[in-house]
Order: structure tokens, then C-alpha cells, then sequence
């Protein structure tokens, strides 16, 4: 793939996944709130992640990885969590796959990034093949791969181990001020889902973010974490 930046309104309407009325319309949304195209596609319901990726893929010759066609799994015995860390991994939504001579392929939300591919092969020594998939899943693969440590879910988990959960309805400490976790949980009922809230912004805290944001669309929950001014995605609380 040219390491050319590509427009993603133009390939989605040229695969005929949304409308060039839901291309302005997707436009004037990612405007007002600040986020990317794609997202804004997503939000307004005019096509998924999964079709944008496919979209792009195809028209862009660039592989497709997801967990359905078992591409989006690292190979195993190659010490691939050491190649790219999974901070790292996180903050900028890809995933190692597999090692080949000298070229590390890598799934990526944003094949064409090519700051994020730059800064691969200088950390690596490799030359990167990017494949495309979604964010979601580059998660979700991320938690799997690297193991759920640092995932809210375990810090919940450990919460109730340590009793820690004792403090849901109390304060949680950002550095010099505090935030009352009574505000954000007057209408929730049941320890669980205050225990979810601890967990969230002890992570929060525990990445230095600044702010937390949480969308709530048809088929999925986003939360992101504002990190020096960026927002980055991070996997949602589960919510069994």
C-alpha cells in the first residue's frame, strides 16, 4: 500500500457503502464534535466499522484482519508482545501479528498513519505490513493477546479482592483535588456498577488523563481517555 493518505469519504462512496447525502451529513457531524469521519459514520448509523474497513481494504489493496477470518491473531512463539509493547499497542489501536524475514505485519485502525508506521520500524528494525481492521476488535484482540492486566475489568476484580470496593461511594484521589463518585452514581444500584466507575477512573488516573468520555451508540459502548490533549480509545467495561 503507497504510504499515501487516503479519503475515506471518497472510497466509501465510490464502494457505495453510504450515500454522498450521508457522506455531507456524516461530515458536518465529525465537525461538531471533534471526531474522525469513520466515527461519525458509525455514530449516525450509516454503516459499521467492519463495512469501512472492508471498504477500505478492497479499494486500497490493503489485507483485512478480524477475528472471523482468524488473520487478527497473533502468531504464537515469536515474542511479539516484546516487539511492540502493549502501551504502545493501545495508544495507537494496532496489534502485531506475525513476524516474516525481515517484516513485521501489524494490524492497524489507521493503515495509512504513516507517522505510527515510521515510528514502527525505527522501534522494531523491521519493515511494517500494515492490515486493516477495527478499532473494536483491535481491542478486544489487544486484551487477549497481552493479557487483561491492565484492563478495567481486572482492576475490578482486584478491587473486590483487596476491598477496595468498600470506597465505591466515596472519593477517588486526582492528585490535589478529588472527584465524588456520589454525583456520578446517584442512579445506580448495586455495587457492581459503582465498582465499574472506581475501576474507570483509576485508570484514568493511573494514565494521567485529564478527561473521560463516554459514548453510547447502538451496538457498543465508547470510552475514551483525553491523554496530553488526545483522546485515545480504551476498552469498555464489560457489561456482564
Amino acid at each position: 500500500m503507497s504510504e499515501k493518505k487516503f479519503r475515506l469519504g471518497e472510497i466509501l462512496l465510490q464502494a457505495g457503502v453510504i450515500s454522498a447525502e450521508q457522506l455531507a451529513a456524516s461530515v458536518k457531524v465529525a465537525a461538531q464534535n471533534n471526531i474522525r469521519l469513520g466515527e461519525a459514520v458509525v455514530k449516525m448509523g450509516f454503516a459499521t466499522e467492519e463495512a469501512i474497513a472492508i471498504a477500505v481494504s478492497k479499494l486500497l489493496g490493503v489485507p483485512y484482519a478480524s477475528r472471523e477470518n482468524k488473520i487478527l491473531s497473533p502468531e504464537k512463539g515469536q515474542n511479539l508482545e516484546k516487539v511492540v509493547e502493549e502501551r504502545y499497542a493501545r495508544d495507537n489501536l494496532l496489534l502485531p501479528l506475525f513476524l516474516e524475514d525481515q517484516m513485521l505485519a501489524v494490524a492497524m485502525a489507521e493503515p495509512d498513519n504513516v507517522m505510527v508506521l515510521d515510528n514502527l520500524r525505527l522501534m522494531t528494525g523491521y519493515e511494517i505490513q500494515p492490515f486493516i481492521s477495527t478499532k473494536a476488535q483491535i481491542l478486544k484482540t489487544i486484551d487477549d493477546f497481552y493479557g487483561s492486566s491492565g484492563s478495567i475489568i481486572d482492576k475490578v476484580m482486584e478491587s473486590k479482592d483487596d476491598g477496595e470496593g468498600d470506597q465505591s461511594a466515596g472519593e477517588v484521589d486526582m492528585g490535589e483535588g478529588r472527584v465524588d463518585l456520589d454525583k456520578m452514581v446517584a442512579e445506580a444500584k448495586g455495587a457492581q456498577v459503582v465498582s465499574l466507575v472506581n475501576a474507570i477512573l483509576k485508570q484514568a488516573i493511573s494514565e494521567k488523563a485529564s478527561d473521560i468520555h463516554i459514548e453510547r451508540y447502538d451496538e457498543r459502548v465508547v470510552l475514551r481517555f483525553r491523554i496530553h490533549g488526545v483522546l485515545y480509545e480504551r476498552t469498555p467495561p464489560s457489561k456482564d
